[in-house]
């Protein structure tokens, strides 16, 4: 069993798509150079050329790079298990001690053998001065390749790795476009550097398979991720590298064949190379587009809902799709003990108690199989150690394209109820009556000679055999003193007008026992209205009474909860109704205890809902369901009614029903939901903006460069002369789209630190947008993560703002540290604007600010009048908790 505290191994529903897709791919590259190295060493041992060197013409792959190749696919496909780390160690020192050994003879000119150590006869006629021995080029790849495999995992040396990769990448692109091209200088750069193809291919390979086996670390974590960076790098990448290979390739081709000349073959190149980017601008702006919308739907749900769901008494728990918490109300505070700022980042694992991690597993794998769990009662951890039990209703986060993105789950304490519900179930006996039939016996008193005659059946009902004739008085010692007067009182009111009568009181047996008797008599009179005999029946009613007892006992009992709780015999009559129910209805209690159903609920209500659930409780099921009441005081409300069946001595003959108020809970399902929708509406509306830059900046001017490309065809004179211009307004066209990615996701934050990367992107802003834009900080520690990429956000949204609106080309930014906080302040003297009115609006800018201001637990100020200038001040806490954790990683 896993320590509570111990976040689960992360499972195929918790990893983001396109990471496992990037995890795949790596394990199947990783089988193919394995596969490879082990196809080549099977040529060398059983003497088959075709498959160390492809074509007799091309070099042959030797037999040192084969095995290096088989241990470094090993290595790399256990790159994604950490628990084989030793192993994947020893194999990536391998690769680094063969091709070190191999660079050493080169260096040295030495020859330590190790060419021949697995097979003799490797010296074959080569296009290499050591017909045995690895290139010199391909021993310093593999070398690399070694060292990154073998530190793989270690945080401290990723950049490292990834140079030592993205240097074997670029060699072994360079070797592949020289056999394409037949350039032989880009893969035989002197006599010792001849790289086989399949070589070049197996580095590759190999070199991918490294960075996709990873998808959490460096920039291939921004590849991974669902968002907009993302996306462009996803689809930009590939078609850098291979389209413009492919386009190159087929105008070499086409020249060669003599099917064009060489200014038409660069005619062709510029134009198909116009066609494939513009397909690509298109298909990513689409895609972003999509992704815009999404965000800003969600977005301004979030931010529209964000109070309902604060002020809900359930707890809201919004989770990511691998568990991980992102949202926590302050019913999850009041409710767990944990603040938003504790529980946010941990795998929602950590609320489970120690026997209930398994269950709450599958529960949220249900949950992101796409089903809903309603209701679902269990128990959860507080922070204290303490147990809750808890009914949580959870369902999954679907986006815009159906994907599943997160959880969101709203729990509800339900102590009280399992109380009332335990109460019911142990009281089971306190509501039954006992059968009556076979405990009675009759009786007759002659008055007149004072001589009282019982049946037989009395014996059974007192448990002792007595004279079945005796006076009145020796019947009269046998009831309890205390019931003495009221037996008395009764026979007195006997009367010709009234003959019937009916008493209850307590006989003492002999052993000291006490039975409850029911006396039921009618009494005759003569002409002169004297009585002169009475009959009737005597019936053991003790359980009765004992029941009785017991259910005031239980009427005290649920008197004082909060939850509308009352029984129901199988004649539908209300036996109990506590305090609260007859609140919640503006009743009194002879209004309900002892009426039947229909006479208290409405009779339609009644017939099509209730009598047809209560039968299936009486059937012995339990019962829930919802309906919406109509209370005079609150209005309509939902609720949920919960029907519990009750044993009885001839079976179930009760049934407990509660009534709990679910409408702020159904209200808080429902801004869930809301919010939902609206994240991905902002998302989409984040998208257009990135589309129509794309689209009406971006595109439009590389249609001019083409244009201008065109131009150049008809005038190839103008070549020389125009190459600088265009070769700078390419050089623009890239620095815009470097920026636009910068304002998607600024790197610069996490390689440069919070406050050098707010001054580079303050800095890249007013040249781009022709602004003085003036940073200065006094800031001295080191701001995380989590307080700086708010603070950056709402930077941008206030520079963005300023630029649109202020009509000022002067901006002034201060980022200032003061008693353990940190201060944002910018300003201008521009326009200025009716905050009031602004905040008003549709426009999501100020509501942004606000909302990621406030998830930092920070503040913000703005001040700004129509001509006055604009002043936005933020202040925010240092978090030196989370920043002295890091520092100690």
């Amino acid at each position: 069993m896993r320590s509570p505290n111990v976040q689960p191994e992360p499972q195929t529903v918790g990893i983001p798509r396109f990471a496992l897709r990037f995890r795949q791919a790596s394990q199947v590259m990783s089988f193919l150079v394995a596969a490879l190295g082990l196809v080549v060493l099977s040529g060398w041992a059983f003497n088959v050329p075709t498959l160390t060197n492809i074509r007799p013409t091309l070099q042959s792959m030797k037999v040192n790079t084969a095995l290096s190749f088989l241990c470094l696919g090993a290595g790399l496909w256990l790159a994604q298990n950490d628990k084989r780390q030793r192993s994947r160690r020893i194999l990536g020192l391998s690769v680094v001690v063969i091709a070190g050994l191999t660079l050493a003879e080169y260096a040295f000119h030495i020859n330590l053998g190790i060419d021949q150590i697995l097979f003799r006869n490797t010296h074959i006629p080569s296009l290499s001065a050591y017909p045995g021995r690895m290139a010199i080029a391909t021993a310093t790849c593999l070398l690399l390749l070694g060292l990154a495999v073998t530190f793989l995992g270690r945080k401290k040396a990723i950049a490292l790795q990834h140079t030592f990769v993205v240097s074997c990448l670029a060699f072994s692109v360079v070797a592949l476009c020289g056999y394409l091209y037949g350039a032989k200088s880009l893969y035989s750069i002197t006599s010792f550097s001849t790289v086989g193809v399949h070589t070049a291919a197996g580095l590759f390979a190999a070199s991918l398979a490294y960075f996709l086996a990873r998808p959490d670390e460096g920039i291939v974590s921004v590849a991974a991720s669902d968002t907009n960076s993302g996306l462009l790098l996803r689809t930009l990448f590939p078609a850098i590298i291979v389209v413009n290979i492919l386009i190159g390739w087929l105008r070499l081709e086409g020249q060669r064949a003599n099917l064009y000349d060489a200014p038409f073959g660069v005619a062709l190149l510029v134009l198909v190379s116009i066609g494939c980017l513009t397909a690509l601008t298109v298909l990513v702006a689409r895609s972003m587009h999509r992704l815009e919308s999404e965000h800003s739907r969600g977005e301004a749900a979030r931010i529209r809902s964000a109070a309902i769901v604060e002020s809900s008494d359930d707890a809201i728990i919004g989770t990511d799709s691998s568990g991980t918490v992102t949202d926590w109300n302050k019913g999850a505070e009041r409710l767990f003990g944990y603040l938003a700022s504790e529980a946010i980042g941990k795998n929602i694992s950590f609320l489970a108690a120690a026997d209930q991690l398994d269950q709450a597993q599958r529960i949220f794998e249900k949950v992101t199989s796409r089903d809903v769990v309603r209701h679902h009662e269990t128990v959860r951890r507080r922070k204290d150690g303490t147990q809750v039990e808890i009914s949580l209703t959870a369902s999954p986060i679907v986006d815009a394209e159906g994907r599943i993105v997160g959880v969101s789950g709203i729990t509800r304490d339900i102590t009280a109820q399992k109380g009332a519900e335990d109460a019911l179930r142990l009281s089971e006996e306190r509501f039954r009556l006992a059968a009556q039939a076979g405990k009675m016996y009759a009786y007759e008193w002659d008055v007149t000679t004072d001589v009282l005659v019982r049946s037989s059946e009395y014996v059974k009902i007192l448990g002792v055999a007595e004279p079945q004739h005796f006076t009145r008085q020796q019947f009269m010692d046998k009831i309890h003193p205390d019931d003495r007067p009221r037996f008395i009182a009764a026979i007195a009111g006997l009367t010709p007008c009234k003959p019937t009568g009916e008493v209850t009181y307590r006989v003492l047996l002999p052993a000291g026992a006490v039975v409850w008797l029911k006396n039921s008599g009618r009494a005759f009179f003569d002409g002169e209205g004297r009585m002169v005999r009475v009959i009737g029946m005597v019936a053991d009613v003790t359980d009765h009474k004992l029941s009785e007892e017991k259910l005031r006992e239980y009427e005290k009992a649920v008197e004082g909860l909060e939850e509308m709780i009352v029984v129901v015999d199988r004649e539908y009559r209300y036996l109990v109704a506590n305090r609260k129910f007859l609140s919640m209805r503006h009743l009194a209690r002879e209004q309900v205890v002892g009426r039947f159903a229909h006479e208290v609920v409405n009779r339609g209500a009644y017939e099509a809902i209730v009598k047809e659930r209560l039968d299936e409780c009486f059937r012995g099921n339990a019962v829930r369901y919802e309906m919406k009441y109509t209370y005079p005081e609150i209005g309509e409300r939902d609720i949920l009614i919960s029907y519990f069946p009750i044993e009885g001595v001839n079976g179930i003959d009760r049934a407990a029903c509660i009534f709990q108020d679910i409408t702020e809970r159904k209200q808080a399902e429902e801004a869930l939901a809301n919010m939902t929708r609206k994240l991905i509406d902002a998302q989409e509306q984040e998208r257009a903006r990135i589309a129509r830059e794309l689209h009406d900046d971006i595109n439009q001017r590389l249609a001019m460069l083409g244009f201008e490309l065109e131009q150049l065809k008809e005038n190839p004179s103008e070549i020389e002369s125009r190459v600088e211009e265009l070769r700078k307004q390419t050089a623009e066209i890239s620095n815009d789209v470097e920026a636009l990615s910068h304002d998607l996701h600024s790197s610069k934050l996490e390689y440069l630190g919070v406050v050098a990367g707010m001054k580079s992107w303050c800095k890249e802003f007013g040249e781009r947008r022709k602004m003085d834009v003036d940073f200065s900080s006094d800031v001295r520690s080191v701001l995380s993560l989590d307080v700086g990429r708010p603070l950056f956000r709402v930077l941008q949204e206030a520079l963005y703002n300023a630029f649109k609106h202020s009509g000022v080309k002067r901006i002034e930014v201060l980022l200032r540290e003061e008693a353990g906080e940190i201060h944002l302040i910018v300003s201008d003297s521009g326009k200025g604007f009716d905050v009031e009115a602004a905040s008003q609006g549709k426009g999501l800018g100020l509501t942004s600010m606000r909302e990621r201001v406030r998830l930092v637990n920070g503040t913000i100020s703005i001040e700004s009048k129509p001509m006055g200038g604009t002043t936005i001040h933020v202040r925010a806490a240092l978090g030196s908790e989370k920043l002295s954790e890091r520092a100690v990683d």
